[in-house]
């Protein structure tokens, strides 16, 4: 997964839609083209930890908060914290990327 900038890439459509052979609409190969060669960000990224909580005592799910952004997922018991970590390498809310285990 490569990061962009996304006001870059919408400048760049609205300049094909303006400017483009066909004026208003914009030619599908031309416009992949154009966001191919955007400069990747190179913002550092976030990185976080799952914390996993079960405020209520709940026998049917608990809760995997992001570290980073407070983002909390509901996830049912039955599902192993390992099996969610791994399936789950970033936070969908912030984009911190996960690493570790569970954050003290």
């Amino acid at each position: 997964m490569r990061l962009i900038n996304a006001d870059v890439a919408i400048h760049v459509l609205k300049e094909l839609i303006v400017n483009g052979t066909n004026k208003g609409m914009i030619c599908g190969e031309d416009a992949v083209h154009r966001i191919e060669m955007l400069p990747s960000v190179q913002s550092e990224r976030k990185t976080g930890r799952w914390i996993e909580s079960n405020p209520r005592d709940s026998k049917v799910c608990r809760l995997m908060t992001c570290s980073e952004c407070g983002k909390a997922y509901i996830v049912n018991i039955n599902v192993p914290y390992e099996d969610w970590t791994k399936a789950h390498k970033f936070c969908v809310e912030c984009g911190a990327k996960m690493e570790g285990g569970e954050a003290e």
